[in-house]
This record gives structure tokens, sequence and C-alpha cells, in this order.
């Protein structure tokens, strides 16, 4: 019996498929206490007692940037946070990081803009520095007296 090539290589292809892992889904262990930004309606003071009895721990309380605050709370108590009146949005804390070149670009255009003669290289780097810029940076951890602020960062 003679077999194709196409027929063999649609096999593999398959076979290929069913062993590679897919990609896993974040994380959640029930009961794991994560911080979350919690962004407000109106002043998050009047949502603060409520987030106290879900066993939240809040930390900082945002004023200028927006209203809202950051809490440590169990992963289960997070869609009770989030049902809460006057809660507008709920999001984990993650670390963050700037790159000055991103690869792959998000899309052609970004690509295009950058860089005139083909082949294009699929990254995108930005000539701007930022200077100027009045950036919100809503961070539960940061060193404002920090060398690189160079006195520029406030609190609030």
């Amino acid at each position: 019996m003679r077999v194709r090539p196409t027929v063999l290589a649609l096999l593999a292809t398959g076979l290929a498929a069913a062993v590679l892992p897919a990609q896993a889904a974040p994380a959640t262990t029930p009961g794991l206490v994560r911080t979350y930004i919690v962004t407000t309606a109106g002043p998050a003071s009047a949502v603060l007692p409520a987030v106290r009895a879900l066993g939240g721990t809040v930390g900082f309380v945002y004023t200028s940037a927006l209203n809202g605050f950051s809490v440590r709370l169990p992963s289960t108590a997070r869609p009770l946070l989030a049902a809460l009146p006057g809660v507008a949005a709920v999001e984990a804390d993650s670390v963050v990081r700037a790159s000055g070149t991103q690869t792959p670009t998000p899309s052609y255009g970004l690509d295009r803009i950058d860089q005139r003669s083909l082949p294009l290289n699929s990254t995108f780097t930005s000539a701007a520095n930022g200077a100027g810029v009045t950036a919100y940076v809503v961070d539960t951890g940061i060193l404002l007296s920090h060398d690189d602020f160079g006195g520029r960062a406030v609190s609030g």
C-alpha cells in the first residue's frame, strides 16, 4: 500500500497539534490574595467600608490621577468587589516594563513608519523620548526618591 505524501503531511500535522501544549490560562488559585487597582465612579471613600467587609486591606487611595484605591483581597472576592455599587473597574496589579522597540510590531503600519526600505524588519522603534509629557502611572509600589525620577515624580 502506497501512502501519498500529502496524507503523511496531514497526519504529521495532526499528531503534532495533539501533542503540543496549549497556551495555559492565567493561574487562578482559589483564595490567593492579590493586589488590585480599583477605579470608582465617585469618591473612593463611599466604597471603602464595603471593601473592608469583603476582607480587603486598602492600600493607597488615589485622588489625582483617578478616583480609586489599591486593595489586597482574596481572588475569590474579586467578582464581589467588581459588583459593588460605585465600583467602575477592578484590575489586577501587575508588572509593566517599557520597551523602546516593539518586536513583533502590533500592526503593519507601525513597522512602515520607522522604516522606509523593504523588506520590513517586524520591529518598531520610536525616536520620541517623552520630554514635556505628563504621564500618570498608577502603581502600588514606586520609590519616589529613586534617582531615575530626578525629583519629577509625585504621589497622588
